[in-house]
């Protein structure tokens, strides 16, 4: 076909060799994809065009947690590349997992429509708190504004409020007049507290579940309004804390998103996943004491082994 835009991304969950075409919103779209590379062809008007192409990387953003990176954007050759900072993500987050690796489920015209009807100001802001241009900005502020962000993706009735309010209570036996804790436990309630039994998370946290998700809330109020809490320890002040609370709930957002656009995701990524979020926290709590058998993920079992190694040819000398 004769295509008006072109665009050349490159990410390394590009792992499949498929050519797919296909028709959305009246434009013609056809995608490559091809070792670490894909390449996105779609005819149609300029406005329809990059509106199309943004959204399908959007979609990308969604599936891997970082936007691919884009090496060329052309509109009937003409380069069109001076794109929002967004499109740019930072590389911290790069250990992020895919959570689907199809295009073919990813890139049609029913998840363009669930996408577009998100909310799109949370989701912006999602996209900007992981960019290249937020890298610099302090680790406190970053997660001041995740909290924020599930504030702006669950626009929840009166009606879903009062319910979530009362599995709440009926669950953890405590009453909470706060609407954000109320959120805060629908987002933990259906990504993260389900694997739990597998992955232990809060365990090597030292916390439980509600604490977890009053430590959320009270380190939202205080970063936002500097609303005065019932001690010190219900807020995140350690950097550290806050990395490991942003990795948590950036992921769980993520799977908000994915089940928004309709994309599967499957329960073993997810474990995979936590596990891994589970090693780091050990590893962080034992910088000189690590048992193989203390970790869950391959990664951190390789890099235990080796640090025990070197250990042990240390000893040697």
């Amino acid at each position: 076909m004769n295509s008006n835009l072109v665009a050349m991304l490159e990410h390394k969950y590009f792992k499949s060799s498929k050519e797919i075409s296909m028709t959305i919103n009246n434009c013609e779209v056809r995608y490559i994809e091809s070792d670490s590379n894909a390449i996105i062809m779609i005819q149609g008007d300029y406005h329809k065009s990059v509106d199309l192409f943004f959204n399908i990387d959007t979609l990308f953003f969604i599936c891997f947690g970082t936007y691919p990176v884009i090496k060329n954007l052309k509109y009937n050759g003409e380069n069109i590349a001076n794109i929002l900072n967004k499109f740019s993500s930072d590389h911290q987050f790069d250990f992020q997992p895919a959570l689907s690796a199809d295009p073919v489920s990813l890139i049609n015209q029913n998840t363009i429509d669930l996408l577009k009807s998100v909310n799109s100001t949370p989701l912006y802001a999602l996209e900007y708190v992981v960019s290249e241009a937020y890298s610099k900005v302090i680790t406190n502020h970053r997660l001041t504004l995740l909290l924020h962000i599930i504030d702006g993706f669950l626009q929840f009735t009166y009606e879903e409020i009062k319910n979530n309010r009362d599995k709440l209570k009926r669950t953890y036996k405590k009453n909470s007049n706060s609407t954000y804790l109320v959120k805060v436990y629908y987002i933990c309630e259906k990504y993260i507290f389900p694997y739990l039994p597998n992955c232990k998370l809060l365990e090597v946290l030292n916390i439980k579940e509600f604490d977890f998700m009053e430590t959320i809330t009270s380190t939202r109020n205080w970063g936002s309004h500097l609303y005065e809490v019932e001690g010190e320890d219900k807020v995140l002040f350690k950097g550290k804390d806050i990395i490991i609370y942003f990795y948590i709930l950036y992921f769980a957002l993520r799977l908000f998103m994915c089940e928004k656009i309709g994309l599967k995701f499957k329960n073993e990524d997810v474990i995979g996943y936590y596990n891994l979020i589970h090693d780091y926290i050990l590893w962080l709590g034992n910088p000189n004491n690590h048992n193989i058998e203390d970790y869950k993920s391959v990664n951190y079992k390789i890099k235990c082994f080796i640090s025990e190694m070197q250990k042990l040819s240390n000893s040697e000398k």
